[in-house]
């Protein structure tokens, strides 16, 4: 079972790598040159905390620049000018009596339908459906960044201690195992259960670590993702 979850785990990290290399379009030998770290350093939580970066996320960038556009729209559409009053004055000259008539017309339009305030109140709805928008994702971002800190905090926790205490007493609790049996005071099962326990707290610990290092990933990339 070891042998075939390592054969496993060397397929993944091939998998892994060939994916990378096609996405930065370069050789996979180029990638497998280079050592990895797999559990970066702790984040510094407090001070994300304080400055709140999720706040600069593209998302909410792309969503602020909809609703300047849209205010833009609005202003434009009230500084539309158009003209209520029309005038027309004429000079003329009668051959007949001799006297100049001068005339002046004045004519005001009734509109039964005001095209500019419905370009007005269409552009005040798209402005109110751009901020509503923002306020969306906001509160979505702020959510997610939100249950992602906790989720780093838990297994922050859940690493220490494990790495701090479970591990170093499930391998001294191996290690009397493997001395007692043989000496004949312990059977195999129990040893294989001694085993085993060792081996689900290794798991465990890594599937904390790697809980941990997603979070992170999540943080420092201000929460964005393929669901974004």
């Amino acid at each position: 079972q070891v042998q075939l979850s390592g054969e496993q785990a060397k397929v993944e990290v091939k998998g892994q790598t060939d994916s990378l290399a096609a996405w930065l379009e370069v050789e996979p030998t180029w990638i497998e040159q280079f050592e990895s770290e797999p559990w970066p350093a702790p984040l510094d939580l407090d001070r994300l905390l304080h400055e709140q970066p999720w706040l600069q996320s593209p998302q909410l960038a792309e969503a602020q620049a909809v609703i300047e556009a849209a205010r833009h729209n609005l202003l434009l559409a009230q500084s539309q000018i158009r003209s209520n009053i029309d005038s027309f004055a004429s000079v003329q000259h009668d051959a007949v009596s001799g006297d100049v008539i001068t005339g002046i017309q004045i004519g005001a339009a009734v509109p039964t339908r005001d095209r500019k305030q419905g370009l007005i109140q269409a552009a005040q709805a798209e402005c109110l459906r751009t901020e509503a928008e923002y306020d969306l994702i906001r509160r979505n971002l702020a959510s997610r960044w939100a249950r992602t800190v906790a989720v780093y905090r838990s297994a922050d926790i859940l690493v220490n201690r494990i790495d701090q205490q479970l591990l170093d007493l499930a391998r001294r609790r191996l290690s009397l195992a493997q001395q007692a049996y043989q000496q004949g005071e312990l059977d195999y099962l129990e040893l294989l259960t001694a085993q085993r326990s060792f081996l689900a707290i290794q798991q465990n610990l890594l599937d904390a670590r790697l809980q941990k290092v997603l979070a992170t990933v999540q943080l420092e990339n201000l929460l964005v993702d393929d669901e974004a």
